[in-house]
């Protein structure tokens, strides 16, 4: 068990919460969905969603996959 916490990023909503706050105000969306992008972006990571609307408002701003259900 301890191995697999080793692997863990583990980022708290108060490293992205200004980030997070400016992507949902611009962008029209919740605070929550707004982490999923801010968390992506700091991690250089891909968001995989099925989410359409965060599908479409991560695309303009970084990298993600749309899942099809």
């Amino acid at each position: 068990m301890v191995k697999i916490y080793d692997k863990l990023s583990i980022i708290t909503t108060r490293e992205l919460y200004q980030e997070s706050a400016d992507i949902a105000l611009t962008q029209n969306m919740t605070f929550y969905d707004a982490l999923y992008i801010a968390a992506t972006r700091k991690l250089k990571a891909t968001l995989y969603t099925a989410d359409r609307k965060l599908h479409n408002t991560s695309k303009k701003l970084t990298i993600s996959k749309l899942l099809k259900l």
